[in-house]
């Protein structure tokens, strides 16, 4: 969204950091991006399943979610800051508030295992030879 853009713009001149946005970013490029981020800023009205949000919770990113669809069962369930009317002057609220450190920390209750396919196959496999064992 432009207006989005022109407020990190005027944010980042501001503040003097790094603002980078992207929209499709190769899995094996997440980790590092999640890891070295302050806050995720998620202003999708289109993300059907909220995945962006686990993996930012996951990596202890601050999240900021727009309140639409997927988003705010997501939002209500970690205690997410939340654009409730999309306005602009909520969304620079918000930045602001995460810049400064001042956003309400997400829940505590936060459990994850992050998926790793090299780990997804050693437990894969760990069931498959207990299951063969079970059949001798």
């Amino acid at each position: 969204d432009s207006n989005l853009q022109l407020i990190l713009n005027r944010l980042k001149d501001k503040k003097g950091f790094e603002i980078q946005m992207f929209e499709q970013v190769p899995d094996r490029d997440l980790a590092i991006l999640y890891s070295k981020s302050r806050f995720l800023l998620l202003p999708s009205r289109a993300e059907g399943f909220g995945i962006p949000i686990i993996e930012g919770l996951a990596y202890k990113c601050e999240v900021i979610v727009a309140d639409n669809s997927s988003m705010s069962e997501l939002a209500k369930k970690f205690n997410l800051p939340s654009a409730k009317s999309n306005s602009t002057s909520e969304w620079i609220s918000l930045i602001k508030m995460a810049i400064s450190g001042e956003l309400p920390k997400s829940s505590k209750d936060f459990e994850h295992e992050l998926f790793m396919p090299e780990q997804f196959q050693r437990n894969l496999m760990s069931i498959i030879n207990a299951d063969l064992l079970d059949w001798e």
